[in-house]
């Protein structure tokens, strides 16, 4: 199976391992994603405008999908929660 086909069929705890090892690479947080709560604000712990940029582009990158303009909002990249429903929900429309 292709990593774009698993990563948007993947679990919610799978989905959800993904965007912390994203935010661990990409979010410049003050702190270690892993020790955070799915529900804790990212921009509380540091998550800028740059990083919600890269933090876009690598979930782009590493699920194969394209993030729509419409879900380019603060409430999307403010958890972790709604990161993981946002990958969810790419998969479920296949992929954009």
């Amino acid at each position: 199976m292709p990593i774009r086909e698993g990563i948007l069929q993947a679990t919610d705890r799978v989905a959800e391992q993904l965007i912390r090892d994203i935010l661990a690479t990409h979010g410049k947080l003050s702190v270690q994603p892993a020790t955070l709560k799915a529900t804790d604000d990212l921009y509380q712990v540091g998550l800028s405008s740059l990083a919600t940029v890269n933090v876009m582009l690598e979930i782009e990158n590493r699920a194969g999908v394209v993030i729509p303009d419409e879900a380019l909002t603060r409430a999307t990249f403010q958890t972790i929660t709604s990161l993981t429903a946002l990958l969810q929900h790419l998969g479920d429309q296949g992929g954009a």
